[in-house]
């Protein structure tokens, strides 16, 4: 997957930490690292329960960005059972 990536322009960053995303509306135009800021047109960010303070600054809700477009299926019975 990574030579697939790097095939299509990908560039990977490892061993560096992400401190900050720069962005324009709302869009990521570049990342600062603990190895120095790298411009993008475009970044994935996966960074668990750190990605929130990646994203925020940019005004992008992690927890509305991350939810299911549809909630999923109720698992339980549309008929209620009854009680003997």
């Amino acid at each position: 997957m990574v030579k697939a990536g790097e095939e299509l322009g990908v560039r990977y960053v490892t061993g560096a930490e992400a401190l900050s995303v720069e962005g324009v509306r709302g869009r990521a135009t570049a990342v600062v690292t603990s190895a120095g800021h790298v411009e993008c047109d475009e970044v994935v960010i996966a960074c668990g329960a750190d990605s929130r303070a990646l994203l925020t600054p940019l005004g992008i809700n992690v927890a509305s960005a991350c939810a299911p477009t549809r909630p999923p299926p109720c698992p339980r019975s549309a008929t209620p059972r009854s009680r003997r």
